[in-house]
């Protein structure tokens, strides 16, 4: 049976050999281990070579979590401010 290294499975994928390393654990990448050292099939790079480089696009919901997120520090800030212009009004010493 053919088998190749991490760092060969790294150099044919484009990606670093920690990378590799990492798709193993994950158990995204299927690997024997030898000794210390893993190795792999060929053909099992497959499974991970048809995904497209870099980061998967954030989801829809983050995306919603991030902007009510920036809304409610928008108010929070808002109410910040009124609060201390009402209490530096009143002559009381400022809190903050």
């Amino acid at each position: 049976m053919d088998m190749i290294s991490t760092k060969q499975a790294a150099h044919e994928l484009g990606i670093t050999r920690r990378r590799v390393q990492a798709l193993i654990k994950s158990g995204r990448l299927e690997a024997e281990k030898v000794g210390r050292m893993y190795v792999i099939r060929p053909k099992d790079l497959a499974a991970v070579r048809v995904r497209k480089p870099g980061r998967q696009p954030k989801s829809v919901e983050s995306s919603e979590f991030r902007k009510n997120s920036k809304n409610i520090l928008l108010f929070y800030s808002d109410v910040k401010r009124e609060f201390k212009k009402n209490i530096s009004s009143k002559g009381s010493p400022n809190p903050f």
